[in-house]
């Protein structure tokens, strides 16, 4: 937490010098969520003219909060500024996923997979949205691709590959 603290008073004395860098405050507001002061980081990402990203740190912010309609709408927005961005498909995709809204949440996650096909991560979020709707098979071919991108993912989603090649 001490890091955290240090990173904070090094990007407060960036932010004297250059108060308007989006840049350093989307990276401000990422230790103040670290730290759990979400409302701060929130504040801090409030702008107009906000890119891609930083809608989509707001709307992963709001959905560990459990403010899923809002991170919808971060997201959603994210996707009109730029629908090349991977990371506003993805993050839509698990906030569609936590509403239980599995055929957008798949649509979503295959729409990253299309943009940015080495993210283990998205094959990892689609096999989990397949496999909640039984399609155990699929699943599978999901996570042996999250696995052959990630090796370091093999022990927790070994057993969800077995799974679905019974």
């Amino acid at each position: 937490r001490r890091m955290y603290y240090d990173a904070l008073i090094y990007d407060d004395l960036a932010l004297r010098y250059l108060p308007m860098d989006g840049y350093l405050r989307d990276w401000r507001a990422v230790v103040l969520a670290l730290l759990g002061r979400t409302d701060e980081a929130l504040a801090d990402l409030k702008r107009d003219g906000a890119d891609a990203g930083t809608l989509c740190l707001r709307g992963s912010i709001r959905h560990v909060r459990g403010e899923n309609e809002e991170a919808l709408a971060d997201f959603r927005e994210a996707v009109e500024r730029d629908p090349r961005w991977a990371d506003a498909f993805a993050g839509r995709a698990a906030v569609q996923a936590a509403l239980r809204r599995a055929g957008e949440a798949e649509e979503d996650f295959t729409r990253a997979i299309e943009l940015e096909s080495r993210e283990a991560a998205f094959h990892e979020g689609r096999g989990m949205v397949r496999r909640r709707t039984g399609r155990l098979r699929e699943a599978a071919e999901d996570f042996a691709r999250a696995v052959e991108l990630s090796p370091s993912r093999r022990a927790g989603l070994q057993p969800l590959i077995d799974e679905g090649r019974k």
